[in-house]
């Protein structure tokens, strides 16, 4: 479990924004041998100089990942996000699966 915030001179990739405040938290649990279960959300604000070129942005997402045989891991995600800046608004929502490979040792040739 965990809990995190923040706050940060604005970037500038989010507009003429003042200062970047940020909340988030999250939960993973192991629900199998070789399983786990993770939840995690979080919400992302940008104050600017006007209030019309503010920045929010509310962030969600569900994942299940899984191990395999020979380092292979298998991860399933369901991702949300709530957003938008000077009174547009944007919504997205994204399903994943990614295929993750770990070799079980690194071979090397220097003895």
């Amino acid at each position: 479990m965990y809990v995190l915030s923040g706050r940060q001179p604005a970037t500038s990739y989010l507009g003429p924004g003042l200062w970047q405040e940020s909340v988030s938290g999250g939960y993973q649990r192991q629900v199998t041998r070789v399983g786990a279960v993770s939840f995690d959300v979080g919400y992302l604000r940008s104050d600017a100089a006007k209030a019309t070129d503010s920045y929010r942005a509310t962030y969600y997402d569900c994942v299940y990942t899984y191990a395999l045989n020979h380092g292979l891991r298998g991860t399933y995600t369901y991702r949300g996000y709530i957003g938008g800046s000077g009174g547009s608004r944007i919504d997205r929502n994204l399903v994943m699966f990614s295929l993750d490979w770990t070799p079980g040792r690194t071979l090397s040739f220097i003895r």
